[in-house]
């Protein structure tokens, strides 16, 4: 990510606090579906669109893992993407600059 962007430039995406927490939790470790919903406590349709808008700008990404728990089952993991940690990290660094 090129450092001329400003915080403007990035709050369509994280104009959000459903998104800036979901990316937050992201940068701690990757997370399961089931665990960012109880994380961000909103509904399905809810969560899932935010997760949709981050996977569409490239921020976030998933992969399927078989449950041990329940046969059959599969957990839906995410993790933030390179572009996404970078990205994410600008963000939090113009935010605090705007507050100073």
């Amino acid at each position: 990510m090129t450092d001329n962007k400003t915080l403007s430039n990035l709050s369509s995406v994280f104009d959000s606090a459903t998104r800036i927490q979901i990316m937050a939790s992201l940068t701690v470790s990757p997370l399961t579906y089931a665990q960012l919903k109880k994380i961000c406590q909103v509904t399905d349709g809810k969560l899932f669109r935010h997760i949709d808008k981050l996977i569409e700008e490239g921020f976030i990404e998933f992969e399927k893992e078989r449950n041990d728990d329940i046969k059959y089952k599969r957990h839906t993991i995410y993790q933030l993407t390179e572009t996404g940690r970078d990205t994410f990290q600008q963000f939090m660094k113009l935010l605090m600059e705007s507050m100073i």
